[in-house]
């Protein structure tokens, strides 16, 4: 079993070695900075909007230019991040933080080159680590069942509510606010409509994106 997945793992890598998928990325790349640099264009819309483009490529092709515009675009939302303070992406919100006030200071491009080997360096390590760790986690999460993401959910609680400093109240009513938003939408196994009010746009849930950049200005 091992010595397949090995052999599956080193085609898979020659076959992302060639020209059209090393150009795809490349594209990808380019395309996804451009787009994850505009507050509201993150990669997931991005990846929905550029999808038709892949229809005539190969299909190895084609997943390479959609990874290319996902790398990217979690890296370009860190640009308005660093320059404008509005986060391009949820995943850019964090660079905001220490970014913005090193732009203001005449530092941007020291911030946008940290920002760059940290996504670099991110991406990679966690590519490694899925390479890895996919095949036996994969295993282990078939086993869970209520009980267990219930108990799942419950630390969730404490290890988050742990880490909002001084006010324990606070931090666990933070999380019960988002485990509410998180409701909202359709059942995952019964396709039931929660909390929508009847409203068919919250049919999907609430939008992370919005939701991530107006808490941030209610913060501030």
């Amino acid at each position: 079993m091992e010595d397949i997945v090995m052999d599956t793992l080193i085609a898979g890598i020659f076959s992302v070695l060639a020209l059209e998928p090393l150009l795809a990325i490349g594209a990808g790349v380019a395309v996804g900075i451009f787009m994850g640099a505009i507050p509201g264009l993150h990669a997931a819309m991005a990846i929905a909007l550029l999808s038709p483009i892949t229809f005539g490529m190969q299909p190895i092709t084609a997943i390479a230019f959609l990874t290319g515009i996902y790398k990217g675009g979690t890296y370009g939302g860190s640009i308005s991040a660093i320059l404008l303070n509005t986060p391009g992406s949820p995943e850019a919100t964090a660079s905001a933080f220490d970014g913005y006030p090193l732009a203001r200071a005449g530092k941007a491009k020291k911030a946008l080159q940290m920002a760059l080997y940290a996504s670099v360096g991110g991406a990679l390590l966690a590519d490694l680590l899925l390479y890895v760790v996919a095949s036996p986690f994969s295993k282990f999460a078939l086993q869970f069942g209520p009980t267990e993401v219930t108990f799942v959910i419950l630390f969730a609680f404490t290890f988050v509510a742990g880490l909002t400093g001084k006010s324990l109240l606070r931090g666990l009513a933070a999380c019960s606010f988002g485990f509410l938003c998180g409701m909202i939408g359709l059942d995952p196994m019964s396709a039931t409509p929660r909390l929508n009010f009847g409203y068919l746009e919250l049919q999907d849930g609430l939008p992370l994106l919005p939701i991530a950049i107006g808490m941030l200005g209610v913060a501030e």
